[in-house]
């Protein structure tokens, strides 16, 4: 896993019931694992309208039932900005810009996460055709219920002080 490795968490999903998919920033502070039910080929792909993420190019996945884990070989290089109704920090890091995920935690957000494939170490793997999605209309209430329904249900920073 390059410079950041992860740490395999008792809770991780064993091989027989998950997909590990693998990414991280360019210059790999910031590595992630995906234990997804089911393939990369099959996981839904959306493209924000917002721009923000258009001008980062993000395409997000997200598994409700999937578990995501973040390692940062150095916290000082990884950056959290929020914007618009604030429910979310979209996690990027400062060495070299690369925009990884977005973050829901909190009480009212319930440590959800949609992650963007175009970091994947193989992002050809996902072969889904992306739908553009703009989600401008939606309420603060709306965005949250939407976002705990659909975005990945576990996720674990490592080290914890990324928390």
């Amino acid at each position: 896993l390059g410079r950041a490795k992860l740490r395999q968490p008792e809770t991780m999903s064993t091989p027989e019931t998950s997909t590990r998919i693998d990414g991280g920033c360019h210059c790999g502070v910031i590595r992630w694992r995906l234990a997804a039910s089911i393939g990369p080929e099959t996981l839904p792909v959306r493209v924000c309208q917002c721009s923000f993420c258009v001008k980062h190019g993000a395409r997000y996945t997200s598994d409700a039932y999937a578990m995501l884990e973040l390692h940062a070989s150095n916290d000082d290089l990884v950056q959290r900005y929020r914007f618009g109704h604030g429910t979310a920090d979209f996690i990027l890091c400062r060495q070299c810009g690369t925009l990884i995920a977005a973050l829901m935690d909190g009480p009212e957000r319930a440590g959800r996460a949609v992650l963007n494939i175009t970091t994947a170490d193989q992002p050809k793997r996902f072969s889904t055709p992306p739908r553009a999605m703009d989600f401008d209309t939606e309420s603060r209430e709306e965005r949250l219920t939407r976002r705990n329904d659909n975005w990945i249900g576990h996720v674990i920073w490592t080290p914890r002080s990324l928390n």
